[in-house]
């Protein structure tokens, strides 16, 4: 006996047309779908998808319910359709139709109640390729990855608080390096999966061209702004990793490290001439005074700077950086980072192809 189907027919409409999200057919496989497929149809003022499952999904729990397959595939499709937009949409209305065969269709009544995924009249930052973005429709880890990162870039880009765009951000680019990181190691250890991420963007760094564009346009006592001494003396507290510290500095030659570590070496200069490595830490800076390395730069903020940042941040170790009545160095260094982090993120979204190693037989 053949299996009855379910044709459930999705239909989004936005406030207003968005030609760049004007992508015609888009198939998908979803959530123990063995193969089979959902069809999309993207067009410049609405979305819509056809899914077919054998099982009937009661009125109210396809919206209100992340366990059923055609929830994700909206999910997909509004992810799709939101990083593609200039400008960020504006829902106007959402239609779920269940077609039968012999039957009558079927408007489900939860379309009535929906809210807004953003509200925003920023505008986006980025433009992303349509074809390097369709992975996030992926039923793999690759694909959950992407969905997890360009829902929280979305949230962060579009806020107007600086404190809650920089933990999206940092979520969406953790998500990346984990997902990376995952590839490369026996056991997922984050720091390693950071070393992990570093070393893609060093060696491929034209990936990041305008992350290093953002970087390269910093003068050297922007570079000092940020809290390099509370950074060293936290991140290498005591003596005892003072060999770290040491590793550390000489994972660097680009020339403005360099001029920092000239800058930030005091601070632990006792540790290190302690163990006799102080000539042979400041003959490694004076050696690379003169090397450029633009993606070093890029990755000593974005990955490590902004670690100890969201570790302070998250943490609660100091007051909520909002209770304040005046804007102070603070805010305007946590500016700089989202600035960074999220082209950064953007970037590496935008070349997800490289985060996934390729198998070998």
């Amino acid at each position: 006996m053949a299996k009855r189907y379910y044709h459930y027919h999705i239909k989004v409409e936005f406030d207003k047309n968005r030609m760049e999200c004007k992508q015609g057919l888009v198939y998908s496989d979803y959530l123990n779908g063995k193969g089979r497929k959902d069809t999309f149809v993207f067009l410049p003022k609405e979305l819509n998808i056809v899914a077919h499952r054998t099982k009937l999904i009661e009125d109210g729990k396809i919206l209100s319910s992340n366990k059923n397959s055609v929830y994700y595939q909206l999910l997909k499709a509004l992810l799709y359709y939101y990083a593609l937009s200039r400008t960020f949409p504006r829902i106007k209305n959402v239609e779920i139709v269940l077609k039968r065969a012999k039957s009558e269709d079927y408007y489900y009544k939860e379309c009535t109640n929906f809210i807004q995924p953003l509200v925003s009249g920023k505008n986006n930052p980025y433009v992303f390729d349509p074809d390097k973005l369709k992975a996030l429709f992926n039923e793999d880890d690759r694909g959950d990855s992407l969905r997890a990162v360009i829902s929280n870039w979305l949230k962060a880009v579009s806020s107007d608080d600086r404190y809650y765009c920089f933990e999206h951000l940092w979520k969406a680019f953790n998500r990346l390096y984990v997902f990376y990181g995952k590839q490369c190691l026996k056991k997922v250890n984050e720091k390693e999966c950071q070393i992990k991420i570093r070393d893609l963007i060093l060696n491929n760094f034209e990936l990041i061209h305008d992350s290093i564009a953002i970087t390269n346009s910093y003068s050297e006592s922007e570079i000092r702004s940020f809290r390099w001494r509370s950074f060293v003396l936290n991140e290498y507290d005591g003596e005892n990793k003072t060999k770290e510290l040491i590793g550390w500095i000489k994972n660097y030659h680009d020339k403005r490290i360099m001029a920092l570590f000239t800058q930030i070496l005091p601070y632990r200069q006792e540790f290190i001439n302690k163990i006799g490595k102080l000539d042979e830490v400041q003959k490694h800076i004076n050696n690379n005074s003169s090397t450029t390395i633009d993606a070093e730069l890029v990755a000593l903020i974005a990955i490590k700077y902004a670690y100890f940042a969201r570790n302070k941040m998250i943490h609660g170790e100091l007051p909520d950086s909002t209770f304040k009545i005046h804007e102070n160095r603070e805010d305007l260094e946590f500016d700089k980072l989202n600035t960074l982090l999220s082209t950064l993120v953007a970037e590496l979204i935008n070349n997800n192809d490289a985060l996934q190693i390729k198998k070998t037989l």
